[in-house]
């Protein structure tokens, strides 16, 4: 429902809650105009390259796209909750809108680079390489496609600079201690007269 409310820009929840109190609807069907072009992915707490098993566990969201006209984010967590074996493994619906397909595609992709989560597997590399696969991009689908393009959506999606600034973000509030609530505690490494810094490695 949340790519049919963005391009038709009607709220079909409001809408339900009418028919469930034996209102009218507030457009007849042929009102009812289409507008452009929008996208949806689920992003899930599996783990693809293990045949999606599911991932569980407390989590953080370090970043995520900002909500705006072209950009909808549909969640029912929130940062530090954790994933369990008993509900389902989604863990956000992220929708983009724009006048073409493509470029609904160039905004998905731009919001799943900028959709950082620690603690638990996501299928988030797997829908960047999916939306960015050549014949989903040209429209040649076929109930077999997932099957075909097997090998390509598994490779990895590139680890940008950003990714690593909030990965070493990630680390050196994970080091602080709890009690840091002033700069002489939460600098733990300051001396006058010095640079303070901490050196963060990692490996692709």
């Amino acid at each position: 429902h949340p790519v049919t409310e963005m391009i038709t820009g009607q709220d079909l929840v409001e809408w339900q809650i009418l028919v469930a109190q034996s209102l009218p609807l507030p457009k007849k069907q042929d009102e009812i105009v289409q507008n452009e072009h929008s996208i949806e992915v689920r992003i899930c707490a599996e783990n693809p390259a293990t045949d999606f098993m599911p991932s569980i566990g407390p989590f953080q969201i370090l970043c995520k796209p900002m909500p705006s006209p072209n950009i909808r984010l549909d969640s029912g967590v929130r940062d530090a909750d954790t994933i369990s074996i008993y509900y389902d493994s989604m863990v956000a619906k992220l929708i983009t809108w724009d006048k073409s397909r493509d470029g609904a595609i160039r905004r998905m992709q731009q919001a799943l680079e900028n959709f950082c989560v620690s603690g638990i597997e996501t299928n988030i590399s797997y829908l960047y390489q999916l939306i960015s696969n050549a014949d989903f991009q040209q429209c040649k689908l076929a109930t077999n496609f997932i099957a075909v393009n097997q090998h390509s959506l598994q490779l990895t999606a590139p680890i940008t600079d950003r990714h690593v600034a909030v990965a070493a973000l990630h680390e050196y509030l994970m080091e602080m201690p709890d009690h840091a609530t002033d700069e002489w505690s939460f600098n733990r490494n300051w001396r006058a007269n010095s640079k303070k810094g901490s050196i963060y490695r990692y490996g692709i």
